[in-house]
């Protein structure tokens, strides 16, 4: 995924890998206390160890709620079936199929909002080691 997202151009500076829900989170969260909130989320609907994408993005939504009342951060879900009749959809902007390619990240994305494409930081969610992560801006969460 790391590599499809940047194919895409995005400025992407830096990754953090999540393996769970909690870890997500947390990165999540220490991002936007540094300053450098994530923009967009791509996250795994099974995320393993006890989470998944939707519980994740109540999470993400009660933080927002609680820090600022203009902050949005555009959540994906990645499934390898349709997830859209799920408990928690109406919490995320849309779902991804696996696999997923580069065309259909950048419709999703463009679809939302095209400016997202202009932010300074992004997160998304992909397969990949703790090897290519840097400390950053960026949030990678487990496909």
């Amino acid at each position: 995924m790391t590599r499809i997202v940047r194919s895409l151009g995005l400025p992407l500076e830096n990754i953090f890998p999540a393996r769970s829900e909690a870890e997500a989170l947390t990165a999540f969260t220490n991002q936007h206390q540094l300053g450098r909130p994530i923009h967009i989320i791509l996250t795994d609907l099974n995320m393993g160890e006890g989470g998944n994408g939707f519980s994740l993005a109540h999470k993400v939504r009660e933080f927002e709620r609680a820090a600022s009342p203009t902050l949005h951060t555009t959540i994906f879900i990645v499934s390898g079936s349709s997830c859209k009749e799920e408990r928690g959809f109406e919490l995320v902007e849309g779902e991804l199929l696996k696999p997923i390619n580069k065309e259909d990240l950048a419709m999703q994305l463009t679809r939302v909002n095209t400016s997202l494409l202009e932010r300074p930081a992004y997160s998304g969610a992909g397969a990949g080691s703790r090897d290519e992560a840097k400390e950053g801006d960026v949030v990678k969460f487990r496909v």
